[in-house]
């Protein structure tokens, strides 16, 4: 089904924030699924693993580079971007379970704040500088209605259930219309 790009990262956030994704990270992913959308829509299915586990237990360390292990992608790309654009020269990030998801966050990034990247071959090394890569505008994407629907299931954990209580505590519409 086509699906607009406002439509894919709002649909992204609600299945974060379903997923117990903290507000923030929830925005920072719901971007990064916006343009791994525009630019490499056929990766979408690895965003419900993504959400899968978005918190693990970290090991962090120092030296020559950073090193993030393991690194669920949600919690992992927006430290080692941090980190990055801190003056950390190198961040390796290790046993990350979303690749294509990885360099849609750096993307989002160069285009936000004009930096660039350079990912490793192995896909988990990033380095400050680089090429830019190319930026996409917002467009209608084709997503397979399986990773639609799963990503919809988890949208449905942060809804107010339609009972007769919720609604008079103040949920949908309301019992009148007075306005």
């Amino acid at each position: 089904m086509i699906r607009s790009y406002n439509e894919i990262v709002g649909m992204a956030l609600k299945a974060a924030r379903g997923a117990g994704v903290p507000f923030g990270l929830a925005e920072d992913f719901a971007r990064a699924v916006g343009m791994l959308a525009l630019s490499a829509p056929q990766d979408l299915g690895c965003v419900g693993p993504a959400l899968g586990s978005p918190f693990a237990d970290l090991s962090i360390s120092g030296g020559e580079a950073l090193v993030i292990a393991p690194a669920p992608v949600i919690m992992a790309a927006p430290m080692a971007i941090d980190a990055l654009r801190s003056g950390t020269v190198k961040v390796v990030l290790q046993d990350v379970d979303a690749l294509p998801l990885l360099r849609s966050y750096l993307s989002v990034v160069q285009k936000d704040f004009d930096l660039t990247f350079t990912l490793g071959a192995d896909g988990q090394t990033i380095t400050a500088g680089g090429d830019a890569w190319p930026i996409f505008s917002p467009r209608p994407v084709k997503v397979d209605a399986d990773v639609w629907d799963a990503w919809n299931t988890l949208a449905a954990r942060t809804y107010v259930p339609a009972t007769e209580a919720s609604r008079l505590a103040g949920a949908g519409a309301g019992l009148t219309d007075n306005d």
